[in-house]
């Protein structure tokens, strides 16, 4: 299993609260060009990518948009990574390479053998299944899944994700990265500071207490 290296605060839309979780030291940015509640356009997003340092990936969330459209914004932004949260033909999301990041909202063992779709990726983000929403709805993950799938995939764990259980999943599924949203906010966009510091926290201390219990293993 993959320790812990890569801890990301999605759904940014603000200044601030870029600054703050790179200040933190967060891994990496997310900022939504979907539809949602977060989206934002790219001359906003763009400004606040220019406020994150070098070391701090830059990841942009898609939903079924143009490759096109997809490559523009990368370029036009400056995106280190591009994640795909909707029915994107398998094909298209790896002509991205080491450059994407496939989101899977897994019901069921049979769901995470779409994983083997997207070899050559940066990672599979699995997130909980929602009906109406592709992501940021709060909704947890099926641990027992994710950890299944941890075992032989790099796996970022998303959904339902918060300061409170953050430790406990990292203990009990061993993602490659860890990815919050809702569970840092005040309200849909807006993110608390002390959350985001609560959250790193918890995730790092996780994280590294399972790398202790594996070196004790070994």
């Amino acid at each position: 299993m993959i320790a812990v290296t890569l801890v990301k605060a999605c759904g940014i839309t603000r200044i601030e609260d870029a600054e703050t979780a790179c200040r933190l030291g967060y891994d990496a940015i997310g900022v939504i060009f979907a539809e949602s509640p977060r989206r934002l356009d790219p001359e906003e997003a763009r400004s606040i990518y220019r406020s994150v340092p070098p070391q701090v990936l830059r990841v942009g969330v898609f939903a079924n948009q143009e490759p096109g459209e997809v490559r523009g914004l990368m370029e036009y932004c400056g995106l280190d990574l591009v994640q795909f949260h909707g029915e994107e033909d398998p094909g298209t999301v790896r002509s991205f390479g080491s450059r994407a990041i496939k989101a899977l909202r897994p019901r069921g063992r049979a769901d995470l053998e779409m994983m083997e779709e997207y070899d050559g990726v940066f990672a599979v983000l699995l997130d909980g299944w929602n009906p109406t929403l592709r992501g940021g709805s709060g909704t947890r993950c099926d641990w027992g899944l994710a950890a299944r799938a941890a075992g032989s995939k790099r796996i970022i764990l998303a959904g339902g994700l918060d300061p409170c259980n953050v430790g406990e999943a990292i203990e009990k599924v061993a993602p490659f990265g860890v990815d919050v949203s809702s569970g840092v906010e005040l309200e849909p966009g807006i993110k608390d500071s002390l959350l985001l510091r609560d959250f790193l926290h918890e995730a790092r201390d996780a994280a590294a207490r399972r790398e202790e219990a594996r070196d004790g293993t070994e």
